[in-house]
């Protein structure tokens, strides 16, 4: 199901459709997102916080943040032995504050 899905026990997938269709129907990015800028270097690693995020109140309150941030990375990491669609095992996500 969708994260934050209005109705999460009403939710039913539809085959051939992808669960966030309407959410990214509706997508429209700042014209700053557009713009090309410059390389932003990343924060030394002994001075950045890592956080774990290992439950949905967590998710919750990244999904927060994130939503006013002006722009994050995102980093998969997936495992595909023996699986045709493979799975994601780690979510890496970063911005620069």
């Amino acid at each position: 199901m969708p994260f934050g899905h209005p109705a999460p026990a009403t939710y039913r997938a539809e085959p051939g459709v992808h669960p966030l269709r309407a959410a990214l129907e509706a997508l429209t990015y700042p014209a700053a997102a557009r713009a090309c800028g410059g390389l932003t270097l990343p924060t030394p690693l002994a001075e950045s916080e890592a956080i774990f995020v290992d439950s949905e109140a967590a998710l919750s309150e990244m999904a927060e943040h994130l939503d006013r941030a002006p722009e994050f990375a995102v980093d998969l990491e997936h495992h595909s032995y023996r699986s045709f669609q493979g799975f994601t095992c780690l979510m890496q996500v970063s911005l620069n504050p």
